[in-house]
């Protein structure tokens, strides 16, 4: 229950569960030079969806053990640095989902909620998001 994006070379692997807690690394593996280092994700961070959209790599969702986040994790890869949007905070949170981003649209399908699974599809648009960012 982690996330796996390839930038520029590297392989870019997002949290997930560790036996019995949530891990807040993010292991970069490069390829050409066979090299591994990390950085940190916000929180530690399981069950989310995630993509990857130009240097960006944009998580919704998931939990962090205690609540269903209803939030956006974007991670700038260039820059190593994490911002928050709230754009969604008027959906219930969720975990499980899929999303894909396609002309310009971040599209967020399915998942389970607190108490339910949900079919609903979310449709934000990838101006809005960066416009609502919270800096970090």
């Amino acid at each position: 229950m982690f996330a796996m994006h390839f930038f520029c070379g590297s392989l870019y692997i997002f949290g997930g569960r560790k036996y019995e807690s949530l891990s807040d690394e993010i292991l970069i593996f490069n390829i050409e030079k066979t090299t591994t280092t990390t950085s940190k994700m916000p929180c530690g961070l399981c069950a989310f969806a995630s993509s990857l959209y130009k240097e960006y790599v944009i998580i919704f969702g998931g939990t962090d053990g205690n609540t269903f986040m209803n939030k956006f994790f974007i991670y700038s890869i260039t820059q190593n640095k994490w911002e928050i949007s709230k754009v969604a905070s008027a959906h219930e949170g969720r975990i499980s989902s899929t999303m894909v981003i396609e002309n310009n649209f971040i599209i967020i399908y399915g998942g389970s909620l607190l108490n339910s699974e949900t079919s609903e599809c979310l449709v934000f648009s990838v101006e809005e998001l960066f416009r609502s960012i919270e800096k970090n």
